[in-house]
C-alpha cells in the first residue's frame, strides 16, 4: 500500500486557500456552474505548483474551452456517464 501522508483534501473555495499551496493537483466537481467559470479555473490554476495537474468533472463539454480560456494549453477530456448522464472531465498540467 502506498504510503499517503502527504496527501489530504480540503472541500473549500479557492480563494480561501492562497495561503496553503501550492498545491500538486487541484480538482473541481460542477465549476462551471460559477458565475465566472474562467476567473475559478484561474484562481485554481494560482493554487498550483508548476507541473500540478487541474482536473474538472463537468456535465458540459464546454470544460474544455473553459480550460483553454484560463490559460491551460493543451487540455484533454475523457468522459462517460452517472447515472445515465454524460460527464466531462477534463485534465491540464500547468507549465
Amino acid at each position: 500500500m502506498a504510503d499517503l501522508g502527504q496527501v489530504y483534501f480540503l472541500d473549500e473555495d479557492a480563494g480561501s486557500l492562497r495561503n496553503e499551496g501550492p498545491f500538486d493537483a487541484v480538482i473541481g466537481h460542477d465549476v462551471l456552474h460559477d458565475a465566472d467559470a474562467i476567473a475559478t479555473v484561474r484562481e485554481a490554476i494560482s493554487l498550483l505548483r508548476t507541473g500540478g495537474v487541474i482536473v474538472l468533472n463537468e456535465s458540459s463539454p464546454d470544460v474544455m474551452r473553459i480550460l483553454r480560456e484560463a490559460g491551460l494549453e493543451d487540455p484533454k477530456m475523457f468522459g462517460g456517464t452517472v447515472n445515465g448522464e454524460p460527464q466531462f472531465c477534463a485534465w491540464a498540467r500547468k507549465v
